[in-house]
């Protein structure tokens, strides 16, 4: 789940976060722009789940390309644990005063960040990961670097399968990660005539079949009343006499 925080909701989502653990959630993804690090660090302690069992996942901003080091050790203070996976949110980073967008060849490029990424591995950042990468730039990152990123997290929904990015990083021992449909303003452009049925005859929020389409997938908090949940498309009946998907 990925969570993006409204400053007047924190103590709601701290608790959300504990309930998503106790129901049986084993990955949280965060990162300072979202404004929880310290949030899912204080949850994973209240949950009473062994942090082992967790995966804590947390991003480089864009506008921290210039020194890794610092924004990793930022976020580990402020979830108070080790990283599982760390990653480049963006491969384009910001000038130092974010003023502007760096073009692709200002320093630092993707390449540079990466590899100052390849030295923080180590007890406190157990693997690192990459974020929005093309399969030209993957292909550059993984010729002129040492260690394999376990993710590359890439917009992934049935308007935009990315269907040969996914078998390229599946090839190369490459996870991909969705992100993106669970978003409101994506969400609403799903008008297709069988999801919106589907969708109507369960009265359950549309997003949870993408449990099962492709998993994991970054989601954000719901909203207020929403009930986290775990059912596939099986158990909501959306799969058809052959055991086919129907969405």
């Amino acid at each position: 789940m990925c969570l993006v925080l409204p400053e007047e909701e924190r103590d709601y989502v701290r608790s959300l976060i504990v309930q998503a653990i106790t129901a049986g959630y084993r990955l949280i993804d965060t990162s300072k722009i979202y404004a929880t690090e310290d949030l899912v660090g204080e949850a994973i302690k209240e949950s009473g789940v062994s942090r082992s069992d967790i995966t804590v996942v947390t991003k480089l901003s864009c506008d921290d390309h210039h020194d890794v080091r610092a924004a990793f050790e930022r976020s580990r203070r402020m979830l108070d644990t080790y990283i599982d996976i760390y990653i480049m949110h963006w491969p384009q980073g910001y000038t130092k005063d974010v003023s502007r967008p760096l073009a692709p060849d200002e320093s630092p490029t993707y390449i540079e960040v990466y590899k100052e990424m390849e030295k923080l591995v180590g007890p406190d950042c157990r693997a690192i990961g990459v974020g929005n990468l093309t399969q030209k730039t993957l292909d550059i990152l993984l010729k002129e670097t040492e260690i394999r990123p376990v993710v590359n997290e890439i917009e992934i929904h049935p308007r935009n399968p990315n269907t040969k990015l996914v078998p390229y990083c599946l090839e190369r021992g490459i996870r991909p990660i969705a992100w993106g449909l669970a978003e409101n303003r994506r969400l609403a452009k799903l008008t297709d005539g069988e999801i919106q049925a589907i969708n109507s005859l369960h009265e359950e929020i549309g997003r949870t079949w993408l449990i099962d389409f492709v998993p994991p997938v970054w989601m954000e908090v719901p909203g207020k009343g929403k009930t986290i949940m775990g059912w596939t498309v099986q158990e909501l009946g959306w799969v058809d006499d052959r055991g086919e998907c129907l969405v």
